[in-house]
This record gives C-alpha cells, structure tokens and sequence, in this order.
C-alpha cells in the first residue's frame, strides 16, 4: 500500500489534475512486464507508471486508446515453455609411430648394416551428446548449468559477537547459461546470459555476458560451438612419435510451448 502511495505522488507531481489519471489493472501481467513497450508509445507530455498489478497512465484520450489496444495485446495469460539444450562433443585422436625395431650388422659373408622398421598410425574418434531440459514461463529465466558442487566453509557470527558457527555450504562451479524466452508471434526470443565460473582454492572466479537469439517456436536454433586443437611429438634414438587431438563441441537451443 505505501508503494502505490508513493508511486501516485511521485506521478500526481507532474499531473495538472486528478482527473486525467487512468488506472488499467493488469490480468495476467506484471507492469515490468508490459512498461519497456507502452512507455515509448506514450504521447509528448505524458506519463505512465505501474504499481501492484495496476498501470497509472496520463494521456490524451486518443493515445489512451491506443495504449489500452496495445496492453490488450501484451496482458496475455503467460504461457508455459519448454527449454531443451543439446550439446555434441567430438573427440579425434591421430597417432603416427615411426621407428626402428631391428638393427643387424653382419661382419661375415655380407658386411654391411640392415635396419628393420616400422610405420604406423591409428586413427580414433569418440562421440558423445549431452540433453538437458528445463520449464519455465514466458518471460522468465531459467538456468541451465554444468559443473560440480564443492563445500565451502562459512563462518556465522551473531549480531552480539558472542557466538559464532561454523557453516558448510555447497556451492555450484562450473559453466553454464541464463536463458530468458519471450513468445513473439511464431517467434521466440531467447537472451541468452553465458556464465564462466572458476574455482580457485576459497574463491570463485567468474564471468558473464548477454545476448539475444531469435528463431521459430518448436525448432532447433544454434547457439554456438567451440574447436580446439591439441598436436604434440616424442623423440628418441631410434623412433619418433607425432599425435595430434581435436575437441569440437556444438550447442543448440529449442522452446516449445506446454499445453
């Protein structure tokens, strides 16, 4: 209640009566949810606020009209959805052996030094893919997460300083993704949050950054992929060794709407 106070005469400040204000409630809704889009819609001079499931507009009656057809529009019941993430890890391991196995060095009949090698190679490749799915509803997040859990330990203190507790809290590290739908049309946006956490020894090391994809409801979109490269090579007196491993790994993203 203070908060609709509060909001109504932080609004009533620039309003010339009570009179022109509107109150829209919301159905389905919040106004964080609908704001971002009616605010540019707003005429010169007016203004629109939310609170409490209710939108506080100052307008002309035209643009009014106009903002009550668009927020029809938007106050949709929020749909549930289903985020599926598949990811595929390709592993290629070449190996080459070159050597000699035999060396013979005849004195007698025919003097001379025969050697005796070999040349060969192996080839492997290992396949491996990964599903995870999550719900959520339009509009809000929902994590997708790879990684291990560790105990981390926790000192409590009570507020007197007299008292304190060890505690033992279990925290996830590892990589993973936010991901934030929003149904538009036979659309979906996804903004997609990477986070990158690295434990090292008591701290946390991590980093984040934002996008957004775009693709048809119910189909696979890409999200990305990553190659890396390995090659390394042994010498000794009589062979040598070469191996060279590539890692690729490929990650796609799909919504479907749940009935």
């Amino acid at each position: 209640m203070m908060r609709v106070l509060l909001v109504l005469m932080l609004f009533l400040a620039t309003s010339v009566t009570a009179d022109e204000i509107t109150i829209l409630p919301l159905q389905h809704r919040l106004p964080e949810q609908v704001l971002p889009t009616l605010r540019p819609l707003i005429a010169p001079g007016g203004s629109i606020v939310g609170a409490n499931n209710q939108l506080f507009v100052r307008t002309t009656p035209d643009n009014l009209a106009q903002i009550q057809q668009v927020l029809a529009a938007l106050d949709t019941p929020l749909q549930r959805l289903l985020i599926s993430v598949k990811q595929s890890l390709d592993n290629q391991q070449q190996q080459q052996r070159a050597g000699i196995d035999r060396l013979e060095i005849d004195t007698q009949s025919n003097p001379g030094v025969r050697l005796k090698g070999s040349l060969s190679k192996s080839s492997t490749t290992l396949s491996d893919q990964i599903s995870q799915q999550v719900q959520t509803i339009d509009g809000s997040p929902a994590t997708i997460y790879l990684g291990e859990s560790f105990p981390l330990a926790m000192i409590w203190h009570a507020p007197d300083h007299h008292a304190s507790q060890q505690l033992i809290q279990y925290v996830d590290v590892g990589s993973g993704f936010t991901a934030t739908p929003r149904i538009s049309g036979q659309d979906v946006v996804v903004t997609i949050e990477p986070v990158q956490q690295i434990r090292n020894d008591s701290q946390i090391l991590g980093s984040t950054l934002s996008t957004e994809i775009r693709g048809p409801l119910g189909s696979w979109i890409a999200l990305g992929g990553s190659t890396q490269q390995q090659n390394g090579a042994s010498q000794q007196l009589l062979n040598q060794s070469s191996s060279q491993a590539n890692q690729q790994q490929q990650v796609w993203l799909k919504v479907d709407q749940l009935r």
